[in-house]
């Protein structure tokens, strides 16, 4: 698809999935103008709490947007504050802060003890798993859900290669070549850029990801260490 095209269907698809919360915004917020330009007695009480309920709800989900939109923009761009990152450690602070989640949903989470470590901006390595790991537990629709991350191996030639896996009923095969383009939506929502933004930081990390079935969603990735080029 020519650049061109790709930036009008990109600008096309954001000013949709914006307009919907702003437009949520000013009805609730010209209710709300007619309500305090009235009497302020109790029975208004509880359309006045909706107003704000609805304006809140609304806030969030396009701050999300625009939040998603840039980390989307960010995620290909060159590595920065570089360290020795150790994955295994970023996992678990990703399952610890999903913890309520995986327990209400009655998810088993199967994470290799050891996922290496990766010379990278933690923060990006953060992005990749919790997009990854948070993508699994949201699409699980099994009766017994199981996610797992697994580390496959470390090569000269690839990097780390990894496997984020679920036991769900998969993606749908003509849909496994769309699921990186940015706002492609599962059934269950969400903003459409988590996967876009997996796989920037992925090919900035000089890798590759791929998607397919088998007895469950799965995503197969390798990252290199990112190496500082010797600007001497």
């Amino acid at each position: 698809m020519p650049k061109n095209t790709q930036l009008e269907s990109f600008a096309h698809t954001v000013s949709h999935d914006i307009r919907s919360p702003l437009a949520n915004i000013g009805l609730a917020s010209g209710i709300l103008n007619e309500l305090v330009g009235g009497p302020l007695d109790e029975s208004v009480r509880p359309e006045l709490k909706e107003m704000v309920k609805i304006v809140a709800s609304s806030f969030e989900g396009a701050s999300l947007l625009v939040d998603n939109i840039l980390l989307l923009a960010e995620a290909g761009n060159r590595p920065i504050d570089v360290t020795v990152v150790d994955v295994s450690e970023v996992a678990r602070s990703i399952l610890e802060e999903g913890s309520a989640l995986i327990e209400q949903k009655g998810i088993k989470v199967v994470i290799d003890e050891d996922l290496g470590f990766l010379t990278a901006n933690r923060t990006q390595v953060y992005q990749v798993f919790s997009n990854l790991i948070s993508n699994a537990i949201r699409h699980n629709g099994s009766k017994q859900p199981v996610v797992e991350a697994r580390f496959l191996c470390r090569t000269a030639e690839d990097g780390n290669r990894y496997l984020v896996r679920d036991n769900g009923s998969g993606i749908p095969q003509d849909r496994l070549e769309q699921v990186f383009l940015p706002f492609f939506k599962g059934t269950k929502g969400g903003s459409g850029l988590g996967l876009s933004i997996v796989a920037n930081i992925v090919r900035a990390y000089q890798g590759n990801i791929c998607a397919f079935n088998q007895d469950g969603a799965c995503f197969e990735f390798t990252m290199k260490d990112f190496i500082e080029e010797d600007s001497g």
